[in-house]
């Protein structure tokens, strides 16, 4: 047998009034112009929204914002010129929450825009990543499929950028004619320990700001002390490139727009303007380049390293696994300058490339020698240089090591 219930409404008749009516009808002072409602559901604040709202819309209702009763109501009863008031400082509220909860990226768009609008160079040390990152942080989790698409955004934010770590590597003739490398290391630590007594860019401070007066060494990895040592490594090798293409007299105008300065080579690659370090890659991002590069094997926009080209670089494949670095070095001709760089792609297989400096290419003897040397070495296995028998997705013809592959997609 089915019970009658008697059909009601989860609030029977208006909200509680009675306290609320002599609120409303109280001799009280100007100050006391809020009630604070009984804590509540939901669903029974959502009702009394409508109830009081609807029966004293002179009212002012509003979730409260005490920590200590959030499923309250506060009533207001303002006059009109206390309700335009509120509303403008709701408003001002808002703007600041916005403002906080922006937080990092107004630093991070003021960057932008002093380095586009100033055209001032963004300047780092093996910072590919940190770029990235930013990117995902500050303008879209999800990074372009592309990787010329993510260079072109990147270089849409910061259309100038110095890797220090690059100039290091590509753009420093060695100390000694023999040298392979001007820089032993070029970790940051290391770059700033050789640069550090030909600086010459004192450090200065904001007032209150002396954290780094005198101790400096105590702070190595500390954000803004990276970034002091990045700025004082790429003077110093400002200096270093310019005295050696342009004279060892030729000073570094702090003054100067670091752009101007470089302009003054003739050759923008030549200073590493917007190339930077791909890690363990042969190859170096170019953030300017977009249509496919010649000195790009694989038909990317990004040219090879330390002076590698197509033509002199070889793929050996199917070498003994007994073949290792010390026997190849060993084993190529002697007398050439820089050393043939040697890359392994997996126990069979390796990279070598006969190098040039500042952009130029190698001798053509050098190659030829060391091509030779590899085929006596290696009669049996695949050699070829990069530039060789590309088909339509520019792979080299007889490579069927899946290293190759692998080598193709590390930068």
């Amino acid at each position: 047998r089915a019970a009658r219930v008697r059909p009601c409404s989860p609030v029977s008749g208006p909200p509680p009034r009675s306290p609320l009516r002599e609120w409303i009808d109280s001799d009280r002072p100007p100050e006391t112009n809020s009630y604070v409602l009984p804590p509540a559901n939901s669903f029974l604040r959502r009702a009394l929204y409508e109830c009081i709202g609807q029966e004293y819309q002179s009212l002012v209702l509003e979730h409260s914002s005490d920590g200590s009763n959030p499923s309250s109501i506060v009533v207001f009863q303002l006059s009109d010129a206390e309700r335009a008031d509120r509303e403008a400082a709701k408003l001002r509220e808002a703007a600041d929450r916005a403002e906080r909860e922006v937080g990092f990226y107004r630093i991070f768009a003021a960057l932008s825009e002093e380095c586009r609008s100033r055209r001032l160079p963004l300047v780092l040390h093996n910072g590919i990543t940190d770029l990235l990152f930013l990117l995902s942080h500050f303008h879209n989790p999800v990074l372009p499929e592309k990787w010329d698409d993510a260079k072109a955004l990147v270089h849409g934010y910061f259309p100038t950028v110095y890797d220090t770590k690059f100039l290091a590597e590509n753009s420093v003739l060695p100390v000694a004619p023999a040298g392979d490398r001007a820089f032993a290391s070029t970790a940051l630590v290391d770059l700033y320990g050789a640069c550090e007594p030909a600086v010459g860019y004192p450090l200065e401070t904001a007032p209150g700001f002396d954290r780094y007066d005198g101790g400096g060494r105590a702070h190595h990895h500390e954000a803004a002390y990276e970034a002091y040592k990045t700025g004082c490594v790429y003077h110093a090798l400002c200096g270093r490139i310019l005295a050696e293409r342009i004279g060892a007299d030729q000073q570094v105008d702090d003054q100067l727009d670091p752009v101007e300065i470089f302009g003054t080579l003739g050759d923008e690659e030549y200073a590493g303007r917007n190339r930077l370090c791909l890690g363990l890659s042969i190859y170096s991002a170019d953030l300017a380049a977009r249509a496919p590069s010649l000195q790009s094997p694989d038909g990317s926009s990004d040219p090879l390293v330390r002076g590698m080209t197509p033509r002199s670089t070889f793929v050996v494949s199917g070498v003994p696994a007994a073949a290792h670095m010390r026997g190849l070095h060993a084993a190529l001709p002697r007398g050439i300058r820089p050393r043939p760089e040697i890359l392994w792609l997996g126990d069979r297989a390796f990279l070598v490339a006969v190098r040039g400096v500042h952009g130029e290419g190698p001798l053509e003897a050098d190659v030829t020698a060391v091509r030779a040397t590899l085929e006596r070495r290696f009669p049996l296995a695949t050699i070829g240089a990069l530039d060789e028998g590309r088909d339509k997705k520019g792979e080299v013809a007889g490579e069927d090591n899946p290293k190759r592959e692998g080598m193709e997609t590390e930068g």
